[in-house]
This record gives structure tokens, C-alpha cells and sequence, in this order.
């Protein structure tokens, strides 16, 4: 049976990339996550938007029907 050596030495160029590459995925993400969190703002305003000058509509025809 093979035996692996279990107390594995990376060098420490490779553990500064893969932190440096795990700090970008981090980032990439957060920034994704603004970019939807600005989106979902955006489209907030504009439901309250149309839902405000759908009831304006709403209350103009119910005038004009009484």
C-alpha cells in the first residue's frame, strides 16, 4: 500500500495565489451581490411608482362614476 505523506508543504508563492484568488472570488461576489441589492432598489421604486398612479387612476374613475 502507498503511504502519502500527510504533512504536505506548499510552497508559499501557491498559499499567496490561492488567498489572493479567494480574496477576488470574495469580491466578485460581494460586488454582484451590490449590483442585484441596486437592481432590486431600483425596481422597488418603480413598483411604488405604478402602484401609486394605478390608485391615482383607480380614485379618478371612481369620481367620475359617482
Amino acid at each position: 500500500m502507498l503511504h502519502r505523506d500527510t504533512k504536505a508543504e506548499y510552497h508559499p508563492l501557491v498559499i499567496s495565489m490561492s488567498c489572493s484568488l479567494f480574496c477576488l472570488l470574495i469580491n466578485v461576489l460581494t460586488n454582484f451581490q451590490i449590483k442585484l441589492l441596486r437592481y432590486n432598489l431600483l425596481l422597488n421604486s418603480v413598483q411604488y411608482e405604478l402602484r401609486f398612479k394605478i390608485s391615482r387612476s383607480v380614485e379618478k374613475k371612481e369620481k367620475k362614476a359617482s
